[in-house]
């Protein structure tokens, strides 16, 4: 019996990230653009291996609806800012050059 890569790869992930990983992959660049603002795919991947509940919530319900709840824009502005830096405690993408 054949195994399914697919399912592999969600049992891996888990429900949430495995619900999460569209819009992961499309947030951070997909066939036709390879980077967000200078950032490839490894960045955000290495992100979303430590997100929260809450930014994997948020990245799940992209799409899902026509209008964009305040808690998701800022849980996916969050995680963003940990693309560009791991360690840090800012969560708003416009104060990421003042530091």
């Amino acid at each position: 019996m054949l195994s399914n890569p697919t399912s592999q790869v969600y049992d891996a992930l888990g429900t949430e990230q495995a619900a999460a990983l569209p819009a992961l992959h499309a947030l951070s660049g997909n066939d036709n653009t390879n980077t967000f603002a200078g950032k490839r795919k490894r960045s955000f991947w290495e992100a979303f291996q430590f997100a929260n509940g809450s930014t994997l919530t948020a990245l799940a319900s992209l799409g899902t609806n026509h209008q964009l709840h305040d808690s998701t824009f800022a849980a996916i502005e969050e995680f963003v800012c940990k693309v560009y830096d791991p360690q840090t405690y800012i969560t708003y993408i416009t104060k990421i050059d003042k530091v």
